[in-house]
């Protein structure tokens, strides 16, 4: 018992260290994983946003609403994550043969590689 209480009396600053850097390195993973829950979030409605782009008409001006659409189209690239919905999405529209069909070819393309 002399022994450990030696021991601990001798490395007490060292102990203190270690201890305080674990509970450290425990907060900041909290953080991060915290930030990513956060951030896979705003990716989750970012991308339906896109989707409601795609498909909700505006009211207004067709030609502004085709160039959201491409603008959506354009950035669905942009979430792999979402591959597989958005390759389904995007070939029963071309298959509709809608005037967007040659860039959602593209996006297809793009996510496929």
């Amino acid at each position: 018992m002399k022994e450990i209480l030696s021991f601990l009396e001798l490395h007490s600053v060292s102990i203190a260290i270690v201890i305080s850097l674990i509970g450290g390195l425990f907060k900041f993973w909290q953080y991060i994983d915290i930030k990513r829950s956060e951030l896979k979030q705003k990716r989750f409605e970012n991308y339906h946003t896109l989707i409601e782009r795609l498909t909700s008409p505006l009211e207004g001006n067709e030609n502004m609403f085709l160039d959201v659409q491409k603008a959506a189209v354009f950035e669905l690239r942009n979430y792999p994550e979402y591959k597989e919905i958005t390759k389904d999405i995007l070939e029963c529209w071309i298959k509709r043969g809608t005037k967007l069909s040659d860039l959602m070819k593209d996006t297809l393309k793009e996510l496929n590689k």
